[in-house]
């Protein structure tokens, strides 16, 4: 049992993948709060509740490269853009 997701993070005699179920287990819907949907109760501690935003943060905390990664944006297609803006600019003149 577990007070805080934090502590799910630093348990020694766990494996990176039974953290990592722990805490997609609490993230999950079936420990949301009746009305609260941004918290969590706590497994096996009664009125306990912590934000869900600390079960995702501490999830992301098991593996930082690919946290990175998803933040990352892609780069637009080149071409892309400057297709659409011939495709007006023509049509524009057209107009005209």
């Amino acid at each position: 049992m577990f007070a805080h997701p934090h502590n799910v993070v630093t348990a020694p005699d766990l494996s990176r993948e039974e953290k990592r179920a722990i805490l997609a287990s609490w993230a999950s819907d079936a420990w949301a709060v009746e009305s609260a949907p941004g918290l969590r109760h706590c497994p096996g501690l009664a009125g306990h509740i912590v934000p869900v935003d600390a079960v995702l943060d501490a999830l992301r905390s098991l593996d930082p490269e690919a946290a990175e990664q998803a933040c990352e944006r892609p780069e637009p297609a080149r071409g892309t853009r400057k297709a659409g803006v011939r495709w007006l600019t023509q049509r524009l003149s057209r107009m005209a």
